[in-house]
């Protein structure tokens, strides 16, 4: 505690006043990032990958770069990357609190038990054969 130096009150005023002003710079630096991610996310996709989505069921006005890593993530998931995964939860839940998720029927979606790898694997193959 010998070594503690206490500013003054005109230091720790100037210390504050510094570190608002790197706040402030930083938070518009996060700002401007996301708006790019937001505009690049949103733009056509290069025609090897629009192909790549219409042969997986999506419409061309849909085939934005948005959608391809949505589906890349989906596809990564199947083949067991957990990392993928539990993006695809977060973001689904945070769609969740904001919607109400549906099935093919229309009804909401409730999970009736906890499923294992195993079952989840078993029902793909069957949704596959279907």
């Amino acid at each position: 505690m010998e070594n503690l130096i206490i500013p003054s009150s005109n230091e720790a005023r100037e210390f504050g006043r510094l570190g608002g002003i790197a706040s402030g710079k930083a938070r518009r630096e996060q700002k401007a990032f996301r708006e790019i991610v937001q505009r690049v996310s949103n733009m056509g996709a290069p025609s090897k990958v629009v192909k790549w989505l219409k042969s997986a069921g999506i419409s061309e006005e849909d085939a934005t770069y948005q959608t391809a890593i949505v589906l890349r993530m989906f596809d990564r998931a199947l083949s067991g990357d957990v990392a993928a995964f539990n993006a695809i939860v977060k973001t689904a839940g945070e769609m969740i609190d904001r919607h109400e998720v549906t099935g093919r029927d229309g009804e909401p979606l409730r999970m009736e038990k906890q499923l294992s790898m195993a079952e989840i694997r078993a029902k793909l193959r069957e949704l596959d054969e279907e």
